[in-house]
């Protein structure tokens, strides 16, 4: 029964997509929370493995290679395991939107920009760019446009399980205060945005006596909230909100792969287990013999990784690894990569000191 608590990941053959979404069962009195993606990702525990579904039957193949079958209803799949029945039941279900469509009363040509190290693009403004900052120690795809005062923030939220079974405009109501410093969102309204559920929220403040002006949005996709924070200065509403309005309404591609295992953005031993740890990190060493070895890690959004190493050991000559494959939270201050070509997975401790990242105890930079 304990090798059903795994994280299944990567494609199992042909399947349904109407098994994707989020469970949760009881497992020896531990409630497990399971979620299928389309495509064959899921997230039950941190241990990886692999699905697929045939004719309402859905098999779970364990990194062991211990299958597991499941008969899916329309909200649970049930597992018998050694004799036992094990009830998974759907939750946070999503249905297709239908609150209002949100049409803004203008929006702006611009270029499609994907990204980086996302699925996901939005269209941009003439003269307006995005690039990741680190803010808080939260990752920030900042949008600015130079000479103009407003700037508009973007990232990703993975939402607990409970969160999942909300409305968007009651998270907005109580994220507020962490997105637009203290200030509480009354007027929060739930719409279909880009086609997805979403919410939007204007919200009035000041900074000294200046009057600002915050737009605060979200979209849903998947098991994911992307929040939009517009901030401008209220003179400049008329020029700043189809700004706004223009990158919101044009979120388009895949949600994030799911990159922990809890509910929490942080797995108590101080290594971030979301969005924060999704970047290129690179560590150098060097002898006295003249000797020497450069690494890099590329750990993408969408669960893909890229490690490039080499090693020169002077006139002994030189050694190199280059390889890619998919990575994921394995539990308390681990992450699982696991190599494309069928090689073994590798568990690898993980935890932030400052800006760095300690990957098995080696310190590991940001490469920009």
């Amino acid at each position: 029964m304990l090798a059903l608590l795994l994280v299944l990941a990567g494609p199992a053959g042909a399947q349904s997509t109407s098994a994707a979404g989020s469970y949760r069962g009881s497992v020896g009195g531990e409630t497990i929370s399971l979620e299928l993606q389309a495509g064959g990702a899921a997230l039950v525990a941190g241990e990886a493995g692999q699905w697929s579904e045939s004719g309402g039957v859905v098999e779970v193949r364990d990194g062991d290679g211990n299958v597991y079958l499941g008969k899916r209803s329309a909200a649970a799949i049930d597992f018998t395991v050694g004799g036992v029945s094990v009830r998974f039941e759907r939750v946070g279900v999503v249905a297709k939107p239908s609150a209002p469509i949100y049409k803004p009363a203008k929006v702006l040509a611009g270029t499609r920009s994907k990204v980086e190290g996302t699925e996901l693009s939005l269209l941009l403004p003439k003269g307006w760019q995005g690039t990741w900052e680190e803010e808080k120690g939260t990752e920030v795809f900042v949008i600015v446009s130079p000479g103009n005062e407003g700037r508009i923030l973007a990232s990703a939220r993975q939402l607990s399980s409970a969160e999942q079974g909300k409305s968007l405009s009651s998270l907005l109501r109580k994220w507020a205060p962490q997105l637009v410093k203290g200030k509480s969102v009354e007027r929060a309204r739930d719409l279909t945005i880009a086609g997805q559920p979403g919410a939007l929220s204007i919200v009035a403040t000041r900074k000294g006596k200046e009057r600002l002006h915050v737009a605060v949005g979200a979209i849903r996709m998947e098991s994911w909230a992307i929040l939009f924070v517009g901030l401008y200065p209220a003179a400049s509403t008329s020029s700043m909100r189809p700004v706004f309005d223009t990158i919101l309404t044009s979120l388009d591609g895949k949600a994030p792969a799911s990159t922990r295992s809890g509910d929490s953005s942080s797995d108590g031993s101080g290594a971030k287990t979301d969005a924060t740890i999704a970047h290129c990190w690179r560590s150098a060493s060097s002898s006295s013999s003249g000797g020497g070895s450069t690494t890099r890690v590329q750990l993408h959004l969408d669960g893909s990784y890229e490690w490039k190493a080499t090693s020169n050991f002077g006139s002994a000559g030189s050694s190199g690894l280059h390889e890619f494959g998919t990575w994921a939270v394995a539990g308390r201050g681990q992450i699982k990569l696991t190599p494309k070509g069928g090689r073994d997975p590798e568990l690898y401790s993980v935890a932030m000191s400052g800006s760095s990242l300690l990957l098995n105890g080696s310190k590991f930079y940001r490469c920009d």
